[in-house]
Order: structure tokens, then sequence, then C-alpha cells
């Protein structure tokens, strides 16, 4: 997100965030590709994806105090009963982005977040309403709309956040912001937008009248009320253009007068306080979305309500459970002989005859783009951590005439990858805490490729040090300790010295695309151990 997050003024009683539900869903929608988000059940969630995404962004940027999203529902509003073809131009609703919404309720209901509809009424009513209401109880306001007309509710206490690109951009629109750009103070910018008309809202404007002839118009005649009394002084063809046009020029402005005293019984400084998510059900949403690394980051964005209770969790007396507990409660994972590239190499070699020698895996997966759609699951012996399912046996799947042995090499090579961040994502959600940076060993190490696309798939970056054997560095430093050559852990801790870093590089988007494809893969392994299976 490219805004900038400022602390609220002293004087505030509170930071509001209101979110254009639908708005912000739609750009969502429009700014992810369909094909790159989908579950294994077949449902499309590039608009969920994105929303949350920018939600997520936005509670960490601008630390709210409280929030509320609105909708719109459907049947029309008091626009569409006055006026049928208000945004009558508006394509039919994208069959993928049906049911959409839905599923942003559920993250929302899960995150504890008020979602608000009101009937006859569309969202940007809703948010003006409580902008209005909660400047006047003495708060902060931010509105983020992808609809133009919310500026009119931009004052020195409500800034809109306007997306300009997708939902990652947003642009901060103060009252300077919009009179720099449109000429005209906030107050007067839907005045301006009735004389040039909202071609989204299927509002025509005054043929020949861009946004700075009426700019001029309004601040010459002290608003739009004056240029429509002093329309017969205005000469040439803009001026006959106006008087021909003087009633769509009243409807528009009618129609893009948002409403500010909706009855919503709602109260924002003590109804819309941003509380502690339910992290079972968020959980349990974010798992049938299949958004794992969405989770990870709410998990470090929100709190949740039982981080707070009682004191046997509270070593620190923070109200959160102190690092020591998380990690005594810590399982560990054991991820098995198959994850390591050494075993697959030796396997590649001996059993399929690919390679000659383990070491020629990187340059044979590099020699291509891609895994060609190919996804290896080395479930020789089932799955370990984090699925322990004995019952899985290995898969090579997504072949076609194009995949040849050097995708199934770079397939070999990410299985790993994939698998290490199965395990990762897992002691995040156990611990409580988000990973920073992977410090790795081994002989694998030597593998930049793999380095590389394992700092992708975790998200963070991946750290090798100078001497990579770590078991028998750490041997020698047993020994050094216990024979006083070192003074202590703390020796070593300093002796350790980086190598090389891979930061991440790929795009979210493939990034998760990837992901979900290796799940897929996962579950072809399933249950394939049963009476019929002799082993």
């Amino acid at each position: 997100m490219s805004t900038t997050a400022t602390s609220p003024a002293p004087e505030s009683t509170g930071r509001l965030l209101l979110i254009d539900g639908h708005s912000m869903a739609f750009r969502a929608f429009y700014a992810l590709p369909v094909d790159s988000f989908t579950t294994s059940t077949g449902q499309t969630t590039n608009a969920v994806h994105g929303f949350v995404s920018m939600f997520l962004s936005l509670i960490e940027q601008e630390e709210p105090t409280h929030v509320a999203v609105a909708f719109d529902l459907p049947g029309g509003t008091f626009r569409t009963q006055e006026y049928a073809e208000y945004k009558g131009t508006r394509d039919e609703t994208p069959a993928p982005f049906i049911g959409q919404v839905e599923l942003i309720e559920d993250v929302l209901k899960a995150m504890n977040v008020r979602a608000l509809t009101a009937s006859g009424y569309e969202a940007d009513d809703i948010l003006a309403t409580l902008a209005a209401s909660a400047q006047a109880e003495g708060m902060e306001v931010l509105v983020c709309s992808g609809d133009r007309d919310s500026f009119q509710t931009v004052t020195d206490r409500c800034t809109v956040l306007y997306p300009i690109k997708g939902v990652s951009t947003l642009r901060r629109m103060t009252p300077g912001e919009v009179e720099d750009r449109y000429g005209v103070p906030p107050q007067r910018y839907p005045q301006l937008a009735a004389l040039v008309g909202e071609p989204s809202d299927n509002l025509p404007g005054v043929p020949g009248v861009g946004p700075k002839t009426a700019a001029k118009w309004i601040n010459l005649y002290d608003g739009l009320d004056g240029v429509i009394a002093h329309a017969d002084r205005i000469k040439g063809k803009a001026g006959q253009s106006l008087r021909d046009h003087v009633g769509d020029v009243v409807r528009n402005r009618r129609l893009n007068r948002l409403v500010t005293n909706l009855d919503l019984d709602v109260a924002p400084t003590a109804d819309l306080i941003l509380r502690a998510a339910d992290r079972a059900e968020l959980a349990r949403v974010m798992d049938a979305l299949e958004f794992r690394t969405l989770y990870q980051r709410a998990q470090r964005i929100l709190t949740f309500s039982e981080d707070a209770e009682g004191p046997d969790n509270n070593a620190d007396g923070t109200g959160q459970e102190s690092p020591a507990a998380r990690l005594e409660s810590l399982d560990v994972a054991v991820l098995g002989r198959d994850i390591t590239l050494g075993s697959l190499g030796q396997w590649l070699r001996d059993n399929l005859g690919i390679i000659t020698d383990s070491k020629e895996i990187e340059a044979l997966a590099a020699s291509v783009e891609d895994n060609g759609g190919a996804y290896f699951v080395p479930a020789f012996s089932g799955l370990f951590a984090p699925h322990w399912r004995p019952d899985a046996r290995g898969a090579l799947v997504g072949l076609t005439r194009y995949v040849n042995k050097a995708h199934i090499a770079r397939a070999v090579e990410e299985s790993t990858a994939f698998q290490t961040r199965e395990v990762l994502e897992a002691m995040n959600a156990d611990s409580g805490q988000a990973l920073t940076e992977l410090k790795v060993d081994g002989g694998m190490t030597r593998d930049e490729l793999l380095m590389q696309f394992q700092a992708d798939q975790v998200g963070v970056p991946v750290v090798r040090p100078k001497v990579a054997e770590t078991t028998a560095l750490g041997a020698a430093y047993a020994s050094g300790i216990a024979v006083g050559f070192w003074s202590g852990t703390q020796d070593v801790i300093d002796n350790w010295a980086e190598d090389k870093r891979w930061e991440p590089t790929m795009e979210e988007a493939e990034r998760e695309r990837l992901f979900r494809n290796w799940n897929k893969a996962v579950q072809r392994t399933l249950d394939w151990v049963d009476e019929d299976v002799v082993e």
C-alpha cells in the first residue's frame, strides 16, 4: 500500500476506518487474475484475496481504533427510483465475482469487523453518514472508496483513500489534494461532477464542458446554484449547452449528493471499535479459501480474543503469551527424510536415470523457466509434518507432452521449498509469531536456484552462513565450550557469519498460484494406501 500512516491528533477520540465493500471488492476482482485465485473446489477468490490483503495493510499502516465496512444491497436505491438509467451502463456482474462478496463478509465476521447495509441506499451513503457522525464525536476518519462521490466527505478531519492502482496503491485525498486536482474544494466537488457528468453512474454532463470550465464557473459564481442562476450570462457554445442541459445538471446534483443522516442505529465511538478477532473461526474461513499466507499476515497484524486470557500464559505481564511459553508449547515438526534435496537427487539419479550426479540437478532445473505445470510430491513413505498422512504415496502430476526431464528436475527442487513452507506456516500458526528470516544450512544450500525459490515461497529472506555444515560445526562448538576454548554460547553466536542472502522477488499472485497447485498435488497423494495396495 502506498499510503502514509499518520498518528491520530491528540484531541481525537479515535481513528475510524470506513471501507466501501462493493467498490473495493470490484477493484480487487479486476486487479487480480481470476485463473490465479481459484480453490481446489473451484471457487474463485481473487476479489476476496485482494480485499483482505488491502484490509490487513490498512489495519497495519493506519492503525485505526474503529472500523466498519459498508455494502450495497440488491434491488436498487432511491436514485434508481428517480432515474431508472442511473448506473444503467454498467456491465452485468461477471460470473466469477458472484458469491465473493459473501465470502468477504465471512472473513470480516471472523475478524469481528462490523459490516453495514441500508435498504434503499448505497454504501457511500452509509459511509457519509458515519463520517459525519464520527467527526461530530471528535474522531478522525479515513474513507476508503473507489467512488469519486466520496470526495464530498473530505474535511480537515476526514481523508479519502482513493485507489489509483488496483487496491494496493491509494491516494490520500485531503482538502488540499482535492482542490489541487479539481480546482474546487471538496464540498463543491459534486457540483463540478453535476456539470461534467459521471460516466460510471450514467449521469450525462453538459456537452462540451470539461472539469476546468466547470471549476471556473463554480468559483466565478460562488457555487452551482450561482452558475445556474447566471446561466444566461455565460456566452458562447458552452453557455448555450449549459442552458440546453440545465435539467440534467440539476438532476445530477440531486442524485450525487450523499446522504449524511441515515438512521443506522450506530454510534461510531461505541459501536465500531476494532475488536479482537476469533482465531479459530478465522483459521476455518481462511483454510476454506486456501489463503495460507494471508492467514499468517492476519495473525501478525490482528489481535485475537484468546490472547488476553488469564495470567497462565502471561509470564511477562503484557497480556500476551510470553515467547518462552510459546516455545514450551510448540510441537517440534519432524520433516522426514524425503524433504531433503539430496535424497531426491539420488532418486532422480538412481531410479530414473535423469542425472548422473546429484550435483547436476540445479543446472538441469535452471535450463527451463518454470516447472512446465509439473508438481512432484515425494511422499515415498507417507507425508510427514504438517500433514501426518501415512496413507499418502508419491505423485508426479500435471504432466503433458511439453514436460521434459528438466521440468521434472525443477519440480523436484520446488517440492523441497513447498514442504518447507508448509512446515514453517504450521510453526508460525502454533507459535503466534511470524517468521522474519530463514537461516539454512546443509548441502542443499549450494543450490542457488532452490534458495531463491525458497525465499520466494516463504516470503522472507533466506540466509546461508559461511560454514554451511552446521551439524558438524555445532559439535565442534560444543566441544570447544566443554574444554574452555569458548566461554559460552554467546561466543558461538558472535562467531556466526552470513555468507549470502536471498530476498523474495516473486509476485504474490504467482507465489500463491504455485502453492495452490502444490496443495492440489498433495491432495492427489492421499488415501492411496488401502486394502487394494500391496506394499
